[in-house]
């Protein structure tokens, strides 16, 4: 009777540590599952060092709502130009964008140590979204300049795709081909 007693409360002891363990782990996973609710990207191009005539960079800026504005900068000065993104074409873009490699990998783990001297630069810095009477600075994700091999795909469709987000009208009215 006391052998049968101690399993019974063994095995009730190991239930309620098992029980305990599962609860912990939903808890962890689901406070450091990734956030991928994004307020502003700023996506950064400059076609490198080239001669001072050739030479030509813009940013793009985006808010989540879909307004946008497109900054060029060449030899003859900068300029602007606002634009705004459609929500379907905003829908089909965060689609792709909040499961890509710029909410699931850090920064740090996608940058190589090979990096090349010249040619064109492509930087991305998120700006994620945060309670507006929240009193402290946003968090932000800046991906790196060099990329590694096994993240260079994903992140240069992300680029590509930031990019056509602007009007073709826009982009011709700058970049000369």
């Amino acid at each position: 009777m006391f052998i049968h007693i101690f399993a019974e409360n063994n095995f009730m002891l190991c239930l309620k540590k098992i029980s305990l363990l599962v609860i912990m782990l939903f808890i962890t996973s689901v406070a450091y599952s990734q956030n991928t609710n994004w307020a502003t990207l700023s996506y950064y191009f400059s076609n490198g060092p080239v001669s001072p005539e050739y030479q030509y960079s813009y940013r793009i800026i985006l808010s989540e709502k879909g307004e946008g504005v497109f900054y060029y900068t060449n030899a003859e000065g900068s300029k602007e130009r606002s634009f705004t993104v459609s929500s379907d074409a905003m829908e089909k873009f965060n689609k792709y964008f909040k499961i890509s490699d710029v909410f699931s990998v850090s920064p740090d783990s996608m940058e190589t140590d090979l990096k090349l001297i010249g040619g064109a630069v492509s930087t991305l810095e998120v700006t994620m979204w945060q309670e507006p009477d929240l009193d402290a600075r946003p968090t932000t994700i800046t991906l790196p300049a060099h990329i590694k091999d096994e993240y260079f795909d994903d992140i240069s469709c992300i680029y590509k795709k930031i990019e056509n987000l602007v009007p073709k009208e826009i982009k011709l009215e700058f970049i000369k081909q």
